[in-house]
């Protein structure tokens, strides 16, 4: 829809400069009109020098008025083609590079800004000094205009929206300095299991060492039963009876230490399934958060591009907008002039005896 919109501007630009060319011809040939009757007018004086003074005024009156008037439309044409030459300029739009019948309208400066193309008539002498003479002068042209408000406004828009971009970024660079902080403050308590674990590893190896063989260990419990029979005979006990407390005293330690055997390793599988759930549960975060960090970033582009695409529109349809208005200016002046001209020719008639 933009291209589409510079390509229908620059259209307009074709077509008025199309007029404009033809008002430039139209203006050329009065001037060459004008010249013509000031050359003819220079070389009938001449000749016509030695004539009766009265004579010369019955013939020569007719002709200032006329290039009085030649002179006063040609300037008002002037005026218009200038206009129409600034609308035209304004209308112009850039698609990339400008094509080359419309370079001469977007001619640059060395600075780069835009060089105005205005049509200068230079005056000869003889029309420098009817001029002179007639009170009428040549207009001067305007001196190049100051930077307009718009450009200032579009390079504040501009600093604004790199103003944005850096703050969007440090926010950017703080959420990633506190998601490390929260990574980090997670690494501490998974270092401290892991500590844990180690030691509970050590220790079950340190215990495992210090242990006795079991041959050993029923050995003992050999000895000692026959000294404990033996003692019982000499205090007249059942040594039945001390043998299965001693055997259901070594059972009941075995069976404790499976217990706490088994206990333990359910503590270390626990404390690796934990370590595990909280090294999914930091990989779903952090892939979380980069997915908020692209979908912020693509709305944020989306947005500020949709930003600069209103803005230029905007300022393109006010282009548009002064543009039609300094044209509808320029047909009510030169509707006006029309009017008054008209109404001085009927009055002129009606004033005038057959």
């Amino acid at each position: 829809s933009m291209l589409l919109g510079k390509h229908e501007s620059n259209s307009t630009a074709l077509q008025l400069a199309l007029q404009y060319t033809e008002k430039c011809i139209e203006a050329y040939s009065l001037l060459l009109a004008l010249t013509e009757s000031n050359l003819k007018k220079e070389a009938t004086s001449g000749p016509r020098a030695s004539a009766p003074r009265a004579q010369v005024q019955t013939l020569d009156c007719p002709a200032p008025c006329d290039v009085l008037q030649d002179k006063v439309g040609l300037k008002s044409k002037i005026a218009r083609l200038r206009v129409e030459h600034a609308a035209v300029k304004r209308t112009l739009l850039e698609l990339g590079e400008t094509p080359a019948h419309l370079k001469r309208y977007s001619a640059t400066t060395e600075g780069g800004q835009a060089k105005p193309h205005r049509l200068e008539i230079v005056p000869t002498v003889t029309e420098q000094d009817a001029g002179a003479t007639s009170g009428l002068h040549w207009p001067e042209p305007p001196q190049r205009p100051r930077k307009e408000k718009w450009e200032l406004l579009r390079d504040l828009v501009d600093v604004r929206e790199e103003m944005a971009e850096l703050k969007g970024q440090t926010s950017l660079m703080k959420r990633e300095r506190r998601d490390l902080e929260q990574i980090l403050l997670c690494q501490v308590p998974r270092e401290s299991a892991v500590l844990l674990l180690i030691e509970h590893w050590r220790s079950e190896r340190d215990e495992g060492m210090d242990r006795p063989p079991p041959f050993d260990i029923t050995g003992e419990t050999v000895r000692t039963s026959k000294e404990v029979v033996g003692e019982g005979a000499d205090s007249s006990q059942v040594p039945g009876l001390c043998n299965k407390q001693l055997m259901s005293d070594l059972l009941d330690s075995t069976k404790g230490e499976t217990q706490l055997k088994v206990r333990a390793g359910e503590l270390a599988m626990s404390l690796e399934r934990s370590i595990q759930d909280s090294n999914s549960q930091s990989h779903t975060s952090a892939r979380l958060v980069s997915d908020l960090r692209n979908t912020h970033s693509n709305l944020s582009t989306a947005y500020r591009t949709a930003q600069r695409k209103y803005e230029n529109q905007l300022m393109k349809l006010e282009f548009q907008i002064s543009a039609m208005s300094e044209r509808h200016r320029a047909q009510i002046a030169e509707l006006e002039q029309s009017a008054k001209k008209l109404q001085e020719e009927l009055d002129n008639s009606n004033g005038t005896p057959l």
